[in-house]
C-alpha cells in the first residue's frame, strides 16, 4: 500500500529532471589517461642531465660561480658552470653554443665528451680581448646534441673615460 502511495511522488520527480538535447545524451569518446606525449616514460633519478646553470665572471676552487649574474661588462670572462647529474657508463657529448643575438651570429660553439658518475661541475667560459660588444647574447647547452637548457644574458655598453675618471 505504501507503494502506491509513492508512485505519484516518483512521476513527479520524473517530470523534474532537466530538458536534454540530442547532443547532450550522445555518448563521449573515452580519452586515454595519457597523452601520447606523456606516455613517454620520464627520466630516472640516475639519467645524465644538467641539474643547474650558473653564469658569472668568476669561479671559485669548486669550479661553481662565485656570483651568480646575468648582466656583464664588455672586459669580463664569461663563466657557465654546470652542476651535472644521474649516472651512465657509456659517454654522452655535451656542447655549449654561445651566441650574439643582436647580430644572429655564434660567438663560440664547443664540446667535450663526459662520464656521468653522479653530481659532478663542468665548466665552459668565452672571453674576448678587445671586449664583448654591448647587446643580447644567448648560451645553449646541448646533452647527445639534443637542448637541454637556454640562458639568456646582456652584456653593457662600457663605461666613457670621463666616467671611469670620477669614479676613482
Amino acid at each position: 500500500m505504501r507503494l502506491l502511495h509513492s508512485l505519484p511522488l516518483l512521476g513527479v520527480l520524473a517530470g523534474c529532471q532537466p530538458a536534454t538535447t540530442p547532443a547532450a545524451r550522445m555518448p563521449t569518446a573515452t580519452l586515454p589517461a595519457t597523452t601520447p606525449a606523456a606516455m613517454h616514460s620520464l627520466p630516472s633519478a640516475n639519467t645524465p642531465a644538467i641539474a643547474r646553470i650558473e653564469l658569472g665572471n668568476a669561479l671559485g676552487s669548486d669550479q661553481r660561480v662565485l656570483a651568480p649574474m646575468l648582466r656583464f661588462a664588455p672586459s669580463d670572462t664569461i663563466y657557465a658552470s654546470l652542476v651535472l647529474s644521474g649516472q651512465s657508463p657509456t659517454p654522452h657529448r655535451l656542447d655549449a653554443r654561445w651566441s650574439h643575438l643582436d647580430s644572429k651570429q655564434t660567438v663560440l660553439a664547443e664540446g667535450k665528451t663526459l662520464v656521468f658518475n653522479g653530481n659532478a661541475v663542468t665548466t665552459f667560459q668565452i672571453s674576448r680581448p678587445n671586449g664583448w660588444p654591448a647587446g643580447h647574447y644567448k648560451l645553449e647547452l646541448l646533452l647527445d646534441q639534443m637542448l637541454v637548457q637556454t640562458r639568456l644574458f646582456e652584456v653593457d655598453a662600457p663605461l666613457p673615460a670621463a666616467s671611469v675618471a670620477s669614479v676613482r
